[in-house]
């Protein structure tokens, strides 16, 4: 993935199992990767190259998805299925399980379920020096698209900057990191409170994010606006990134992704909405 999802901090793997014989479309408008029924996607999770937790997303029928989550052992050789969310302590910090209704809390039908599997954060190489990922899965067949389409996809939907590339301006990457986090809730026909858009190709003014009284009061913001362009302290999109209680976002974090935030914070202070 060019940015991932934050995590709490966790490294994380990633792998899918396609049926056999069966190929990866792509969906032109959104640039999200289409799979088969019966494809498995697994999300593994560490923590000082320790497993903690994996993940399985399973495509049942066309509108069916299913999710589950196992905890490994302290000894490594074992994994538990997790049927009710929990926080477990792990060394100086916490974890959280998710529980079976959780998974698809995030991997929304609004965003196409995978998430990160689209063009945009698949145009990158697997190392320095490594080949592009979308032409790997090009070449191999998976892809039922002609190389000319690729190119097309591409020019449409541009990469996912990193978080800390200071070659690309502080809005793109700030656009990016609301597309990665946030997203997969807030954006048309999804469960995200308010009318927020945070896509990254929805146009700034129609984001419904700017000058906006929030939908649900936040008593630590004086005079608090969603976003209040040039203000960041009287905005609660980044009091949510902060906060660790009740109101975080996104809601299954526990810890606060300083870098994510800082980058919001920088971004609301030259933000001009007019």
């Amino acid at each position: 993935m060019n940015q991932t999802f934050f995590s709490d901090h966790a490294a994380k793997e990633r792998w899918f199992l396609l049926p056999e014989g069966e190929r990866i479309d792509v969906d032109p408008e959104t640039g999200n990767l289409i799979f088969p029924v019966d494809t498995d996607f697994v999300k593994a999770f560490l923590r000082d190259d320790s497993w903690l937790e994996t993940r399985l997303l399973r495509r049942i029928e066309d509108d069916h998805w299913r999710g589950w989550t196992w905890e490994w052992s302290e000894e490594q050789d074992d994994a538990l299925l997790v049927d009710v969310a929990k926080v477990v302590p792990v060394g100086d910090s916490r974890w959280y399980f998710p529980g079976r209704g959780d998974c698809l809390r995030c991997h929304t039908a609004a965003a196409g379920h995978t998430l990160g599997l689209n063009i945009a954060q698949l145009s990158s190489r697997t190392g320095p020096g490594g080949p592009d990922q979308l032409d790997e899965l090009l070449e191999s067949g998976l892809l039922q698209i002609s190389p000319a389409e690729l190119a097309s996809l591409r020019e449409r939907f541009p990469p996912i900057p990193a978080l800390d590339d200071e070659s690309v301006s502080i809005n793109d990457r700030a656009r990016a990191f609301l597309q990665v986090n946030c997203s997969s809730c807030h954006r048309p026909d999804g469960p995200g409170d308010g009318k927020m858009d945070l896509r990254r190709e929805t146009a700034l003014l129609d984001m419904g994010i700017c000058d906006v009284d929030p939908s649900v009061p936040w008593s630590d913001v004086q005079d608090a606006r969603i976003v209040a362009p040039g203000e960041p302290d009287r905005s609660v999109l980044l009091a949510r990134l902060l906060a660790t209680g009740r109101g975080r976002m996104h809601p299954y974090r526990l810890e606060i992704d300083h870098v994510g935030a800082d980058l919001i914070r920088r971004w609301i202070d030259e933000l001009d909405c007019s």
